[in-house]
């Protein structure tokens, strides 16, 4: 698995055969925009379903960053920090939730969609869950971009769509949500 040592020591042998083990079976990263309080509201009701269902869930807002909130940082360290420990938790995580809701889908999940998306490559387990409820479109007929849409292994159009993909993966083991 990838660990911030093996990223720091910056071997691309040693990173690349950390990339090919095994995900972590049971996690989730949510990923979406974090500037509303919607968005925000929204975000922490999934990962909460997502925990009942018994998944371990790593949310940004809440078990990471949130660049907004590190006025005692530079602007060099929210950088770097933020990157580090959200590819590290993109890459553990055998699913990526990415909410695509808006005119245009948060720049920060797209790029968390091409981390997975090149991860998966290496990773066949790894999982691409993408949510999009807004009706406008890309180039006039496509719901998204095929950079982000192409790395998608499903595309949702309702959160009870979400549940139930999730519900359907969730651990055997799991208590009953």
């Amino acid at each position: 698995m990838l660990t911030d040592e093996i990223l720091a020591e910056g071997n691309p042998r040693r990173i690349s055969d950390a990339l090919g083990q095994p995900v972590e079976a049971r996690s989730v990263y949510v990923g979406g925009g974090l500037f509303t309080d919607e968005e925000k509201t929204f975000h922490l009701g999934l990962a909460h379903e997502l925990e009942g269902f018994g998944f371990s869930v790593f949310l940004p807002q809440r078990d990471g960053y949130e660049a907004a909130k590190l006025s005692d940082w530079t602007d060099g360290q929210k950088t770097r920090r933020i990157y580090r420990r959200d590819l590290l938790e993109v890459c553990r995580a055998r699913f990526l939730f990415a909410n695509l809701d808006g005119a245009i889908p948060d720049d920060g999940v797209c790029a968390e969609v091409a981390i997975a998306g090149v991860h998966k490559l290496l990773n066949p387990d790894k999982r691409i869950v993408g949510y999009r409820t807004d009706t406008r479109t890309f180039m006039g007929t496509l719901p998204l971009n095929p950079l982000v849409a192409g790395a998608l292994d499903l595309l949702c159009n309702s959160r009870e769509e979400v549940l139930a993909y999730f519900a359907g993966e969730a651990p055997t083991d799991a208590p009953a949500a």
